[in-house]
């Protein structure tokens, strides 16, 4: 029965205060690439693997997909999200001596370097707590070199986010202009 159909995964323990029932998580099967199955944590396991040290874990996928029994799924359970979370990509974002984070920001042929405060990091995008607003352009390649209050003259820079080329400017994403977190 296809409705009866579930996911097992193995948890790591410092992730396993985050999962619920009832929480949903995203099925992703090589078979399938590029599509994503919803499914639904129904059940977990009330002892780790001494061996392992995880928690297994079932999960709901329901009707609404083609999964069959016995293929490989990678599931993603989302631990974090924050509403309205500005993201930059990490390429914009430079750790100095002493341990802070730095990012350029284009305004009006300068740029301006900013101490910034980050958050989640996922994939390539990282999430600026404090330092940068949405919609500010941030420098993406070349920064290494820039300083401070320094003019700079743009020469067919790409600004806008997932062009899929290695941009020299890029929009600081807010959550629903392609910077969800």
């Amino acid at each position: 029965d296809p409705g009866s159909l579930v996911v097992r995964f193995a948890v790591p323990e410092q992730h396993v205060a985050a999962l619920k029932n009832g929480m949903h998580v995203e099925v992703c099967l090589d078979a399938f690439p590029g599509r994503v199955f919803p499914a639904t944590v129904r059940r977990m396991y009330p002892e780790l693997d001494p061996a392992t040290r995880t928690e297994l874990v079932e999960a709901d996928v329901g009707k609404n997909s083609a999964p069959l029994a016995g293929m490989f799924a990678r599931v993603r359970v989302p631990t974090e999200t924050v509403a309205d979370a500005v993201v930059v990509p990490d390429s914009a974002v430079l750790s100095v001596p002493g341990g802070a984070r730095v990012v350029f920001v284009f305004t009006r042929g300068m740029v301006h370097r900013r101490v910034v405060e980050t958050g989640i990091e996922q994939g390539a995008r990282v999430q600026i707590v404090k330092g940068v607003e949405a919609g500010e352009m941030v420098v993406t390649a070349g920064n290494q070199k820039l300083k401070d209050g320094m003019k700079v003259r743009l020469m067919g820079a790409k600004k806008d986010l997932g062009s899929g080329k290695k941009n020299v400017l890029t929009k600081a994403a807010g959550s629903g202009e392609n910077g969800n977190q």
